[in-house]
């Protein structure tokens, strides 16, 4: 695929739907902790945060690829690989330096975390699907 757009739109929402997936798993294992408590997280409530989070992570995933067009040639690598390296990069700047701000000033620690656990397996699905489809 020769756009960095539409590779990051489609990255992006398989990001989503893992970032939705590790959400609903790391709160049930109590790994994190459900925002608002475990009670108001009805059938709908459910449906409505897994359209929004999907949906930003294809918003984002648009942008995030077009970037990725651009800084192409200075990642190391070739292919997945290429694309994962991008979407660590992503997780760092995006979720740990976010998270150590939520954690450090405002400590908001259960945010944090979350950003960062959920945000891992989310910016490693996008660069291993970006990688994969783009191609220069």
């Amino acid at each position: 695929m020769k756009s960095g757009i539409h590779a990051g739109a489609i990255a992006g929402v398989i990001a989503g739907i893992v970032g939705v997936v590790c959400s609903d798993i790391f709160g049930n294992l109590g790994i994190i902790e459900i925002v608002g408590g475990p009670e108001i997280w009805d059938f709908s409530l459910m449906v409505l945060f897994s359209i929004a989070f999907t949906t930003l992570a294809l918003i984002w995933g648009l942008i995030f690829g077009a970037i990725y067009t651009i800084v192409y040639d200075s990642i190391p690598r070739k292919g997945v690989i290429k694309g994962l390296l991008f979407g660590l990069i992503i997780w760092v700047i995006k979720d740990i330096s976010t998270g150590s701000f939520l954690y450090l000033v405002n400590l908001e620690y259960p945010s944090a975390i979350r950003l960062i656990l959920i945000g891992l397996p989310m910016w490693i699905a996008y660069g291993l699907v970006l990688g994969y489809l783009y191609k220069k």
